[in-house]
């Protein structure tokens, strides 16, 4: 999704339609990008079950940390290459990069004690159920939408800075097109 979300943006510049850039770069490159966020962290965690806030702060990181690659890269590429050209060159290597570290994405093997462990905790139908809602459950919870508005509403004001912060920099700081994509690729480091 996030690759040809990329490949799609490259598609609507060449022919110049905002609808499309809304569907491709918005909808299906916003799928890729959630989807590709949410699921080696979801799995990063399984295998460090007594540190699980730890290790979701580390992929969380790395996230904003590939701002700080991506954002000076994505400046050479247009500057050399032009827009739509960019879009091609980066949906054409996220889909390769992202197909193969897809290869090697997997939950952590249970061993036979681990899984013992685990029955002996659980018991009855109803221990399991004191342990928590399940997702339809829990979506039907007031703490579920006010932890959803709390996300939306923070991812929002953060996408609404990253994407003036450049142009912002360059033209009251002074800075140029490179320093003010390391700024942006700093601030994603420190979000």
């Amino acid at each position: 999704f996030f690759g040809a979300g990329m490949l799609g943006t490259a598609l609507a510049l060449s022919l110049g339609s905002l609808p499309l850039l809304y569907f491709f770069y918005g909808v299906i490159g916003g799928i890729g990008l959630g989807v590709g966020y949410i699921t080696p962290v979801s799995t990063l965690v399984k295998y460090f079950p007594n540190h699980r806030g730890f290790a979701t702060g580390l992929a969380i990181m790395g996230f904003g940390f590939a701002a700080l690659i991506a954002g000076p890269v994505m400046q050479q590429l247009t500057a050399r290459f032009g827009l739509t050209q960019n879009f091609l060159i980066l949906g054409t290597v996220y889909m390769v990069l992202i197909g193969a570290s897809s290869l090697y994405l997997k939950p952590p093997v249970k061993t036979v004690a681990q899984v013992a462990a685990a029955s002996r905790r659980t018991g009855t139908a109803s221990d399991v159920k004191a342990l928590g809602a399940t997702a339809s459950e829990a979506m039907h919870t007031w703490q579920f939408g006010a932890l959803w508005w709390i996300f939306f509403v923070n991812i929002t004001c953060g996408i609404g800075l990253l994407a003036v912060a450049s142009p912002m920099a360059q033209e009251v700081v002074g800075m140029d097109a490179a320093q003010a994509a390391s700024m942006v690729g700093i601030i994603g480091l420190l979000n």
